[in-house]
């Protein structure tokens, strides 16, 4: 599930907000279908009883993107993500489904997709599997993912949204998103859910200075959480990172107060990574803090390699610990993995 992070903010960079223009009647659509199968092999161990220690599972990802033209120039289209859902082996669902319209004036997407935060914001980086920011977590209870993200603060995820992301002009390139109620996961929301009215911001900039390549950037997520105390809050996270790249390696890290949303105070992360054409190597840590005084605790080692064009073999080994007031977790996780993009 893993995608390099500065690739989906260069992917974000040609945008839309002209809505209402007239449509060619005549133009074509074009479809495109891409995604992901991976068979994945999972060893291990943790403190908490009765786990098998080894399984297996597929991990599908199944993208139908639909694309036209308007006479002015001016990109429309929508895309249906189905995937694997957690901690599931045969069953399928909906993960994203949303409208787009790009040009050279921004990008407005309309539906369930990832919001402003977790698109623009920049943190450790990651190879191949993901490391703690992929499927490790498929095999344990314990992982930081069961608490929060822990790369950028507690977003709407995919809940139903309407955000616009600016063109990249010299450099910089800003994002916003506007969720009423959070992700339900399914298509009806007859009533409130406890947090709801999400707003998200980020901006980031990208840039290359002898060879030398630079990202930083910052994102910003406020909420409304009914279920707190007697009285709403309403939570204001925000998130900090930066990455710097020479001849294959990318160092990189992040901080992220979450301002209790979820119960989570703040964390950090840091990572390197190198790659060739062919092969890559990686580490990450990262720490979360929670309001209860539960720490957790990641590291994560990661390799890979391409077999053949859309054929990528790769091993992911992470070591994570959660320390409560009264008992520590202890846990590991080895997962092996082949990948066929297409």
């Amino acid at each position: 599930m893993h995608q390099s992070n500065v690739r989906a903010i260069l992917a974000t960079a040609t945008l839309s907000c002209a809505l209402g223009m007239p449509v060619n009647a005549s133009a074509q659509l074009t479809t495109e279908i891409s995604g992901t199968v991976a068979f994945q092999a999972g060893i291990y161990d943790n403190d908490n009883p009765g786990e098998l220690g080894r399984a297996f599972r597929s991990d599908i990802d199944l993208r139908v993107r639909m694309l036209g033209e308007m006479e002015n120039g001016i990109l429309y289209g929508s895309e249906i993500q189905l995937q694997t859902p957690d901690k599931t082996r045969s069953s399928v669902q909906l993960d994203e489904a949303y409208l787009f319209f790009s040009s050279t004036w921004g990008r407005i997407e309309l539906g369930d997709e990832d919001g402003a935060m977790p698109k623009m914001a920049i943190y450790a980086p990651a190879i191949g599997l993901g490391q703690l920011d992929g499927d490790y977590d498929q095999f344990t209870l314990e992982s930081i993912q069961d608490i929060a993200p822990p790369f950028y603060a507690a977003a709407s995820e995919k809940a139903t949204k309407i955000t616009y992301y600016t063109p990249r002009f010299l450099g910089f390139q800003m994002g916003a998103s506007y969720a009423p109620e959070a992700d339900l996961g399914n298509n009806s929301a007859p009533q409130s859910t406890v947090e709801s009215d999400y707003i998200e911001g980020g901006i980031n900039y990208l840039t290359e200075i002898n060879d030398i390549g630079l990202a930083g950037g910052a994102t910003v997520v406020r909420s409304r959480d009914r279920n707190s105390s007697a009285t709403e809050s309403t939570p204001l996270g925000y998130q900090v990172g930066g990455q710097i790249s020479n001849a294959g390696v990318t160092v990189g890290g992040g901080y992220t107060n979450y301002d209790g949303a979820r119960g989570i105070a703040d964390g950090f992360n840091i990572g390197i990574s190198f790659q060739e054409e062919s092969y890559a190597v990686g580490a990450q840590y990262a720490r979360m803090q929670t309001e209860a005084g539960r720490n957790l605790d990641g590291l994560g080692f990661g390799a890979s390699y391409i077999l053949a064009p859309g054929l990528l073999l790769g091993a992911d080994f992470v070591h994570y610990k959660s320390e409560l007031p009264t008992r520590e977790v202890h846990g590991h996780v080895l997962l092996l993995a082949s990948r066929m993009t297409f």
